[in-house]
């Protein structure tokens, strides 16, 4: 078993900070580079040397959690003990218990919370950087799908200006590529500014380290990217920085049993996430920002159906973690082709991925996983079992057919439509860290997705409920 993680390096350019950290005797590297805009140096002559050091250290420390992965027994924060405090500590370890639940329970250890620190560390906390917004316009993170599309649109129609802020990582291939396709979705809307990040891991990197898989390493990358915003927010003068994370993601994959944990993939997109990184940034690293999600109040089901306003965007989304744009054969993959081809135009769907995803044969196991006929459901950001069910049913009515389709008839049974669109069409108000500046414009939109998502299920599946 590995021994422990160290914290070895901060090496800050201009435009760039290399992380360095290490397993035993594997030294490993990430690199941040930002816009050539974006300047590390004079950020660190307005808000001090120090204030800067412990945001970079805390991207060390969250880039060295994928780590966790290789269960070591101990960290070491190395040169950095200035930064290692009672409150530091509380929040990477809640990060490693809640993100790496899915790693434990893969690999059947319950007992491990993950490696215990070297030293006692500082009593104190942090003093964060207290700056003042200069900027009327948000900064909005767009990774290319369909959250991101929905979200610029809700900027937009709100009339909310924005900047987006867009980063590629080594995992995911070549950077330029990863930036052309997301520049193709923002083409599509009207971003102020347009910020440029760059992530190149050599633990992660794509085809690179032989000895660990990057399909098995876990890694905090929502947390890891709202940090790595902060220089960017600080060098423009943002208050906001708003994401595209629905309610569906609230919900995990499967409740241990062993533990009673809601082990949950993309825990790091939740509310409960949301908020963590929010108390923790605005006390410890910068008073002043805050983070939320503009679809935290809704499900994928309405999502899904307010993409039905933006077709002409459409084919310029994209959401495969495993070759982008889309490979047809991941869990990530088959669950957008499932509800693209339940909500919008069938024929614009089959042009996009010119294959019936229900047909494949790898693609078996991911929708019986969706449908709750597995141990769990994928272990991908993807919708819950109901919304699944309800996609399912849309596709039967429009006369979809395929494999998937024959195992959902056979073994799934009669689905309670009208129950699940009750569901899954609501807003929660309750779950949501939107400002009410925002709130208010936003509310009537996310209103009358809502409404039109229960209207185009309806009048498919419940024309007894379809409203004239």
């Amino acid at each position: 078993m590995p021994g422990c993680i160290s914290l070895n390096s901060i090496r800050r350019s201009r435009s760039s900070v290399s992380l360095t950290y290490s397993l035993d005797s594997q030294q490993f590297e990430t690199t941040y580079r930002y816009d050539p805009s974006i300047n590390l140096i004079e950020l660190e002559d307005r808000f001090g040397r120090g204030p800067m050091t412990r945001i970079y250290f805390h991207m060390l420390a969250l880039e060295a959690a994928k780590l966790v992965s290789l269960a070591p027994e101990s960290i070491d924060v190395g040169p950095f003990a200035e930064f290692d405090t009672r409150q530091f500590r509380e929040f990477w370890q809640t990060l490693v218990r809640r993100i790496w639940s899915q790693w434990r329970y893969t690999h059947r250890r319950p007992d491990y919370l993950g490696p215990s620190f070297r030293t006692r560390g500082r009593t104190g906390g942090g003093t964060p950087v207290r700056f003042d917004a200069t900027s009327s316009c948000v900064l909005n993170m767009c990774g290319g799908g369909k959250d991101s599309l929905v979200t610029m649109k809700l900027l937009e129609e709100s009339g909310i200006p924005f900047c987006s802020y867009a980063y590629s990582h080594s995992v995911y291939g070549e950077a330029e590529f990863q930036h052309s396709l997301i520049d193709r979705l923002l083409d599509e809307g009207q971003p102020r500014k347009r910020h440029k990040h760059w992530v190149n891991d050599s633990l992660l990197r794509k085809h690179g380290n032989s000895e660990f898989k990057s399909s098995e390493i876990i890694a905090a990358e929502t947390p890891c990217a709202v940090i790595g915003a902060l220089p960017v927010m600080l060098h423009e003068g943002y208050e906001f920085l708003t994401v595209g994370h629905e309610r569906s993601a609230n919900k995990g994959n499967v409740i241990w049993n062993e533990t009673g944990e809601d082990v949950n993939h993309q825990w790091g997109k939740s509310f409960a996430a949301e908020t963590v990184l929010n108390e923790y940034i605005t006390s410890e690293l910068v008073a002043g920002v805050r983070y939320f999600s503009l679809l935290q109040q809704i499900h994928d089901v309405t999502i899904f159906n307010a993409l039905r306003d933006h077709r002409g965007a459409l084919e310029h989304t994209h959401s495969c973690n495993v070759s982008k744009p889309w490979c047809k054969r991941c869990p990530k993959c088959a669950y957008v082709w499932l509800n693209y081809m339940a909500y919008l135009s069938i024929d614009q769907v089959a042009s996009m991925f010119e294959e019936n995803l229900f047909d494949m044969e790898c693609n078996q196991e991911w929708f019986a996983g969706m449908l709750g006929l597995r141990e769990h459901t994928p272990f991908e950001c993807i919708g819950q079992v109901p919304e699944a069910k309800l996609a399912f049913e849309m596709c039967k009515a429009k006369g979809v057919r395929g494999r998937a389709m024959d195992l959902y008839v056979d073994e799934v049974g009669k689905v309670s439509v009208q129950s699940i669109v009750a569901e899954y069409t609501n807003i929660g108000s309750d779950l949501h860290q939107v400002p009410h500046s925002i709130e208010a414009r936003i509310r009537p939109l996310l209103r009358r997705y809502s409404r039109q998502a229960k209207q185009h299920i309806c009048n498919h599946l419940l024309p007894e409920f379809a409203t004239v």
